[in-house]
């Protein structure tokens, strides 16, 4: 691509997500260049994402990459990436089933296929998915009644197999994730607090890995939380008391405690 050319992009609404689509020959193929362009055009690292197309969420940063697919049971390949918004990270460890329910409208929108039902290889898990959603020859019917909590209006339903990808449902794999953050944040804050220490902020970019288990089905092998925290006040905590705290939140962090999945805490 030279300095003056664009790069094509189509942001649609999957579920309670939006994302960047592409077509996969759109973007460099090697991964890093790939990566450090998507990181600009989202716009991070940066908290609002003010230069770039990123809604400052996780959940509004995301990006899928589509491609035809070699497969003979899929028609076209899904590569989700979360992007991160406070941080130059480019992440292929999970799948999105949200923005799963429009890489079928795209792949018609792009010439890939001709209409519903769209067989998806995603291929951060390997599995296959098949679309089902309004249109025909060529053109996509967005319009319908459809509503989903948390997002205004109404669209034509886009409907997505395995289960756990159907579309105005909160991805599991997303939900299980946020738990665990959700928990060990609870008990940090508590932790620091009964150690003396005010919390100002606490913002965590937590990826939870999605990937085939022993028995071949679907498993969440590992969550990695990335904290941030900002304190205020006379005293801060050393790096060795930053790493006990978190250490501490985790030991008490009931979720945690309770799943096999491996917890991986990198603070920033």
């Amino acid at each position: 691509m030279g300095s003056g050319d664009g790069v094509r992009c189509m942001l649609m609404r999957g579920g309670t997500s939006k994302g960047a689509y592409f077509l996969a020959e759109d973007l460099p193929q090697d991964p890093a260049e790939r990566d450090d362009l998507l990181l600009r055009i989202m716009g991070s690292p940066d908290a609002r994402q003010i230069d770039g197309i990123g809604g400052a969420h996780p959940l509004t940063s995301k990006v899928a990459v589509i491609s035809p697919s070699a497969r003979a049971d899929a028609d076209v390949d899904y590569l989700f990436l979360q992007v991160g918004v406070e941080t130059a990270m480019v992440s292929d460890r999970q799948n999105c089933g949200n923005l799963l329910a429009g890489v079928g409208p795209f792949a018609v929108e792009r010439g890939l296929v001709r209409a519903a039902p769209v067989r998806i290889h995603m291929v951060n898990s390997g599995s296959v998915a098949t679309a089902r959603f309004p249109g025909a020859d060529g053109v996509v019917d967005y319009d319908g009644d459809v509503a989903i909590a948390g997002v205004p209006g109404t669209a034509a339903p886009a409907n997505v197999n395995p289960r756990y990808a159907v579309e105005g449902a909160l991805d599991p794999e997303q939900a299980f994730t946020a738990s665990i953050a959700a928990c060990h944040m609870l008990w940090f804050l508590d932790v620091a607090a009964r150690a003396g220490f005010v919390v100002e902020r606490y913002a965590d970019e937590a990826e939870g890995t999605l990937a085939p288990g022993p028995s071949g089905k679907q498993v969440m092998t590992r969550v990695l939380l990335r904290p941030k925290v900002v304190f205020s006040g006379e005293r801060l905590p050393t790096s060795v008391e930053l790493e006990a705290l978190h250490h501490e939140a985790h030991e008490e962090c009931f979720i945690a405690n309770s799943v096999k999945t491996e917890i991986v805490i990198e603070s920033r």
